[in-house]
């Protein structure tokens, strides 16, 4: 699947997004963006509460270099 987010085009459906929480990895199929973006649909809190305080996500820088 092909989307495209503030013009650059994005590749989703071959990788995974990871997030640390305390010891252990929470682990969603990159077409979370998708989900949420298309279909407004969440993924479990845990894992929103965990990438929204990991310091080394910053969702609002957009891709550079397209990914």
């Amino acid at each position: 699947m092909v989307m495209e987010r503030g013009g650059v085009r994005l590749t989703m459906g071959r990788a995974d997004v990871r997030v640390p929480d305390g010891e252990t990895w929470l682990v969603a199929p990159d077409l979370v963006y998708h989900y949420v973006v298309k279909h407004d649909d969440l993924p479990p809190s845990r894992f929103v509460e965990a990438a929204m305080s990991d310091a080394r996500i910053d969702a609002s820088v957009e891709p550079a270099n397209g990914g």
